[in-house]
C-alpha cells in the first residue's frame, strides 16, 4: 500500500515539478519578476492545499472507500501510511522554495516565514476537509479564507502584532481542525459517506466558531504599543489612554491613544484619537519631560493620520514637519505641514488608483517646496500648491537631503534634486536589491543593498560604496557616525553589531525572557520587546573611545 501511495504522489508531483521548472526558467530569462513570483507563490500554495486534500481523492473518485476500510490494518495506521508520502512531498517542494529564497533575490510577496506558515496552514486545513468537500477548489478557497480571515481578525484585535505573528497565531489555532478531523475519523465506516458527513460537519463548524471565539476573548492586550524616546522615556498606549514612564519618575497618564509620528529633542509629534479604536485624527505636540499636550490640528471627519511602524512616520526638514492625512474611503490625501505653531494643509491633487495607496510622506525639500510620497510601487512629488506628478516606478526608495536612491528591476539609480529637476548622479549596476528592514525606515544617510549574494553599504552623501560582511539579512539597521548598527533577531536571541568600514567591530548578544508571541521594535536609543502583558527594554550606549563593550541591556518587567 505504501508503494502505491508513493507512486500516486510522485505522479501528481511530477507535473508540479515541471511547472515549477518552467516558472523558474522564466524568472531567470525574463525581467517580469514582479509578475512571475506572485504566480509561483500562489501555485505552491495550491500544491500544498492539494497534497492535504487529496489524501482520499482516489478512493472517493473510484468509489473504493469501502475497500480501503476493509484492509486488515487499523484505521489510524492506514491514515498514517497515506499521510507519509504527502507530507514528504510537501516538505520537498517547501525546501525548493527556501532554496530560491536563499540563492536568488526574487521579489517574493511573502517573506520566508510568512510563506512557510501559509503553506503549512493550507496543507493541514485542507487535510481536515479531505472527506468533507469533494471539490479541490472548494476546499482550497475555504481553507485559504479561514486562514486569511483569522489572520486579519487577530490583527484587528491586536494591531501591534506583525503580519508574521498574526499569521503564526492563526496557523496554530487552525491546527484544531485537523485534530478534530483525526478524532472524528474513528467514526468513518462502510456506510455511505453522507452518514460520516452528518457527524463531521457540525463538529467542524463548532470548532471554527470556537477558534474565532477564543481569539476574540483572549487576543488583545491592555497595552497596545510601546515607544522608546531618545531620553529613555517609555510611551505606553491602550485604546483610550497613553502613559509616559521613566525609571525613577512618577508615570504620567495622558488622555487618548497617541501614535508617535516623529521625535525631535524632547518634543514628540503624535496622532491622537480619544474615542475611535482605529483612526487617529488629531495632531498633538507632547513635551516628553513635562507631559504637556498641545493640540496642533484636528482633521475633518473621515480623515485620519496614516498609522504604521510607530515613530517611523513623517519626515522633517529645516524645522518643518510633514505628515500624511488620509481619506481611505475616497483615496484622497493631504499633507499636513507643521512649522512652530503654524499648521498648513496641502491637498494632494492626483487621481490615485486602488492599487496606488500612499503609505507616508517619505521626504521633503525646501526652495522650492517638494514633498515626496511613496506608494510601495511609485514615487510621487507634490509642490506647494498641491500639484502632484508621478516621478518613477520603484520597488523601494531611500532618501537623504537632496539625494533619492531608486530601486527597480535592474540597476539602482541615485538622483540629486536641484531646483525641482532630478539629475542622475550615480548608477549601481544590477540587478540590485535593497536590504529591507522588518519595518520601514527613512531619512537615513547609509543604505544596505545586495548584488547577487554580496552585501554593500552606500553613503548617500559621499557616494562611497564598500562591501559589508553580513552574516544574514538584518532585522533592522541604523546609521552611526562611523558606519551602521545592525540588529538580528532569531527566536529569543537578539544580536547587535557595530560595523565600521564594512567590518564588524563590536558584537553583543542579548536574550529576551518573554514567551509566546513577541514584537521587536528598534529605536535609536534601544530595542523594545513586548507581548500582551510584559515588555523588556535593551538600551544602546554610544561607543567609547577605546571601542570596548558599547552596549548594555536593561530589563523591565
Amino acid at each position: 500500500m505504501m508503494l502505491l501511495e508513493w507512486k500516486r504522489v510522485i505522479r501528481d508531483s511530477g507535473v508540479i515539478v515541471l511547472v515549477l521548472f518552467l516558472l523558474f526558467a522564466a524568472l531567470l530569462a525574463t525581467d517580469r519578476d514582479a509578475y512571475i513570483t506572485p504566480a509561483l507563490e500562489i501555485f505552491l500554495l495550491l500544491y500544498s492545499s492539494f497534497m492535504g486534500w487529496s489524501i482520499f481523492e482516489r478512493e472517493r473518485h473510484e468509489g473504493a472507500l469501502e475497500f480501503f476500510l476493509g484492509i486488515p490494518l487499523g484505521k489510524y495506521k492506514l491514515l498514517f501510511l497515506k499521510c507519509i508520502p504527502r507530507v514528504a512531498a510537501a516538505l520537498f517542494i517547501l525546501f525548493y522554495y527556501w532554496a530560491l529564497q536563499e540563492w536568488f533575490a526574487f521579489p517574493f510577496v511573502l517573506d520566508g516565514a510568512q510563506f512557510t506558515i501559509a503553506y503549512g496552514a493550507l496543507f493541514f486545513v485542507s487535510f481536515s476537509f479531505s472527506l468533507l468537500i469533494n471539490s479541490f477548489l472548494g476546499s482550497f478557497f475555504l481553507s485559504a479564507s479561514l486562514f486569511a480571515g483569522l489572520s486579519y481578525f487577530i490583527k484587528y484585535l491586536e494591531y501591534s502584532l506583525t503580519n508574521t505573528d498574526a499569521m503564526k497565531q492563526s496557523g496554530l489555532w487552525l491546527l484544531v481542525l485537523p485534530i478534530v478531523f483525526i478524532a472524528m475519523y474513528r467514526f468513518l465506516d462502510i456506510k455511505p459517506i453522507s452518514f460520516f458527513h452528518k457527524k463531521l460537519a457540525p463538529v467542524m463548524l463548532l470548532a471554527v466558531i470556537l477558534v474565532f471565539g477564543a481569539n476574540y476573548l483572549f487576543t488583545g492586550s491592555e497595552w497596545w504599543n510601546f515607544y522608546l524616546t531618545g531620553d529613555n522615556y517609555l510611551l505606553k498606549t491602550t485604546k483610550d489612554k497613553t502613559v509616559l514612564e521613566k525609571e525613577g519618575a512618577e508615570p504620567k497618564t495622558l488622555p487618548g491613544r497617541m501614535v508617535p509620528l516623529l521625535e525631535t529633542g524632547n518634543i514628540l509629534l503624535a496622532a491622537r484619537n480619544e474615542n475611535d479604536r482605529r483612526y487617529a485624527g488629531e495632531l498633538v505636540r507632547l513635551d516628553i519631560i513635562s507631559g504637556n499636550v498641545e493640540v496642533l490640528y484636528s482633521a475633518d471627519p473621515g480623515w485620519w493620520f496614516h498609522e504604521g511602524p510607530t515613530g517611523k512616520l513623517g519626515t522633517h526638514k529645516d524645522g518643518r514637519y510633514y505628515f500624511l492625512l488620509t481619506d481611505k474611503n475616497h483615496l484622497r490625501y493631504k499633507v499636513v505641514v507643521v512649522h512652530e505653531d503654524v499648521v498648513d494643509v496641502i491637498p494632494v491633487n492626483y487621481n490615485f488608483k486602488q492599487t496606488e495607496q500612499l503609505h507616508r510622506v517619505y521626504h521633503a525639500l525646501e526652495d522650492p517646496l517638494q514633498i515626496f510620497l511613496f506608494s510601495g510601487t511609485s514615487l510621487y512629488r507634490v509642490n506647494e500648491s498641491g500639484d502632484t506628478e508621478r516621478l518613477w516606478e520603484a520597488e523601494d526608495v531611500e532618501a537623504w537631503n537632496d539625494r533619492i536612491l531608486i530601486f527597480g528591476d535592474g540597476p539602482a539609480i541615485l538622483y540629486q534634486i536641484n531646483g525641482g529637476l532630478p539629475r542622475e548622479i550615480m548608477e549601481i549596476d544590477g540587478p540590485v536589491r535593497k536590504i529591507r528592514c522588518r519595518f520601514d525606515r527613512c531619512g537615513h544617510r547609509k543604505v544596505l543593498y545586495k548584488i547577487e549574494n554580496k552585501a554593500y553599504m552606500l553613503d548617500l552623501e559621499t557616494q562611497v560604496t564598500e562591501p559589508i560582511d553580513l552574516r544574514s539579512t538584518p532585522y533592522y539597521y541604523l546609521d552611526t557616525p562611523e558606519g551602521v548598527r545592525v540588529v538580528w533577531v532569531a527566536g529569543s536571541e537578539i544580536t547587535v553589531a557595530e560595523y565600521k568600514n564594512g567590518r564588524m567591530t563590536i558584537e553583543s548578544v542579548w536574550y529576551t525572557q518573554l514567551e509566546g508571541f513577541r514584537l521587536f521594535q528598534v529605536y535609536p536609543s534601544g530595542i523594545i520587546v513586548f507581548n500582551r502583558n510584559e515588555h523588556e527594554i535593551f538600551k544602546f550606549i554610544d561607543n567609547s573611545k577605546d571601542e570596548r563593550e558599547s552596549l548594555e541591556s536593561a530589563i523591565i518587567d
